[in-house]
């Protein structure tokens, strides 16, 4: 019987001792043959990522000398203002792979070439701020002697801030003690990239952050003789523009009765008629202070200026009417 097929078949290094054992029958079985053969004498298959076969993040492994770049600065459809100083990172995993005379550039898909120089460290740090307004796709590639060695892309938008005068009007335009203060925007800025524009409103009072950032002061916030201002600052959502102001001095309110009545409604020519009052505020807070005068069939009674009028002043069918004046110490009511 005779081996020498299937030995070639299975394993090569084994040739010598089949064709001995093609002229001598009696060394044994073929699997006595391939066990005693030496295991440096197999042909192993090559493994995936020496065939450099992408791995599941569909970056190549090339083994040693794989060069990968990324981008750690700015991230993934980052939002700066048109001008503003953008920092640019990247990293290079050199693999193993010589840095030497190797060159990097950056390039917009709006503007083209941005920037490019000797890539010579593991990390390519720098600032850009010529970037127009818009939408923009920046690629860094990294080349040696025009041969492409691995490129990084990374979205972001420049964005333009509103422009132009924001005017802000405080109604009302005297304000007493006693009224509400509302910021209303009567001129707005505008938006370059057609955003919406929304307002931020911070008021002082007499120089002082007042602590309130809506468009109204509630009366009981003001006080007689302060100074009021507001500041209004238009933003697209990501960038501010010029901020609007105004500014108003609180004045005095005058003081207020809800009503006056005289005592007795009917009476005769014995009668002393007397003047009664209700409801006396004052928004300062100050003491209640009346004056009176009366009035005969609509003409008025020279001297009295006290809540009586005596019945020396009136006759049969006469008609009497008291007027009350509330004061305070700046103002009548």
């Amino acid at each position: 019987m005779k081996f020498t097929t299937p030995c070639i078949a299975l394993l090569m290094s084994v040739l010598p001792a089949c064709s001995s054992a093609t002229q001598n029958e009696g060394l044994g079985s073929l699997e006595d043959i391939t066990t005693r053969t030496p295991q440096s004498d197999t042909l192993d298959a090559p493994s995936e990522s020496a065939q450099g076969l992408p791995d599941s993040e569909g970056k190549e492994q090339g083994g040693e000398g794989a060069l990968e770049i990324s981008i750690q600065a700015p991230e993934g459809d980052e939002v700066f203002t048109l001008g503003e100083a953008i920092s640019f990172v990247a990293r290079i995993e050199a693999g193993g792979e010589s840095l030497v005379s190797a060159e990097y550039t950056l390039r917009s898909d709006v503007q083209g070439e941005v920037r490019s120089g000797p890539a010579g460290m593991e990390v390519i740090e720098f600032t850009i701020d010529e970037l127009n307004a818009g939408f923009h796709v920046l690629t860094i590639e990294l080349k040696r002697d025009e041969e492409g060695l691995g490129e990084a892309s990374v979205s972001v938008q420049v964005n333009q801030a509103p422009e132009g005068p924001t005017l802000v009007t405080i109604t009302p335009q005297s304000p007493v003690t006693s009224d509400a203060l509302v910021a209303g925007i009567t001129q707005s800025a505008l938006d370059p990239d057609g955003d919406e524009v929304s307002y931020t409103y911070t008021w002082f009072v007499d120089g002082v952050a007042a602590g309130i950032s809506g468009d109204t002061v509630p009366a009981q916030n003001t006080q007689l003789g302060e100074v009021w201002h507001v500041e209004a600052e238009p933003s697209d959502g990501w960038a501010s523009g010029p901020i609007g102001q105004a500014s108003v001095t609180i004045a005095n309110a005058p003081p207020s009765i809800s009503s006056v009545q005289v005592i007795p409604n009917a009476g005769d020519t014995t009668t002393t008629f007397i003047c009664t009052h209700s409801g006396w505020q004052d928004p300062e807070g100050e003491s209640e202070n009346l004056s009176y005068a009366w009035q005969v069939n609509e003409s008025l009674v020279e001297g009295e200026e006290s809540n009586s009028l005596a019945n020396s002043h009136t006759q049969k069918g006469d008609e009497v009417r008291c007027i009350v004046t509330p004061q305070d110490s700046a103002a009548s009511g």
